[in-house]
């Protein structure tokens, strides 16, 4: 069980970190940013009509006020009417309930990519895991129990499920991290 352990623990990191598994990580990504995007759009198209424009910094949005279809900075903002500020703030209010929208839309599609590559992993390490589980069982089929048949069944299942385990959490992240 010890040499199936650390075969595990080399092999799921191996498999896991090849090149032709990067690629299928790197697409599920670029699909969750692309669907991002396109909230985003919708959402800036949104802003416009209330005279305001988005523009993403890092992970925050910011909304800046258009006066004539243009971006003002907070000094030229400072100098308009109360009538235009008061139009411009109405905008905002408006559009406040689109905001939580937006950020509910961005959490579910960053979830579905998560689950999408764990999915993907599970996925890729099963034949690995079945492999090595495989090898315990031939080494012990002279017992010929179900009892043990039932308990490297379940071994197997629980290292498929939790094969996160099995990675160095230096390269890998915590577990705590991995549920952001």
């Amino acid at each position: 069980m010890d040499e199936m352990v650390t075969d595990l623990r080399r092999e799921i990191v191996r498999s896991l970190s090849a090149r032709s598994f990067g690629d299928i990580r790197s697409q599920i990504n670029i699909e969750a940013r692309k669907k991002e995007e396109r909230i985003f759009k919708r959402l800036a198209r949104e802003a416009k009509k209330h005279g305001l424009s988005l523009r993403k910094e890092d992970d925050r949005l910011l909304v800046l006020p258009l006066v004539n279809g243009e971006p003002v900075d907070n000094d030229t903002y400072a100098q308009l009417s109360d009538e235009m500020r008061a139009s411009i703030e109405e905008g905002a209010a408006a559009l406040h309930e689109n905001f939580a929208a937006f950020e509910r839309a961005r959490l579910q599609i960053a979830k579905k990519a998560q689950e999408k590559v764990l999915e993907q992993e599970r996925r890729e390490i099963k034949p690995i895991v079945v492999e090595l589980v495989g090898n315990v069982r031939e080494a012990y089929e002279h017992l010929d129990g179900d009892s043990l048949k039932g308990y490297l069944d379940g071994v197997q299942n629980d290292i498929i499920e939790n094969y996160r385990d099995f990675l160095p959490a230096e390269e890998w992240g915590t577990e705590e991290e991995d549920h952001h």
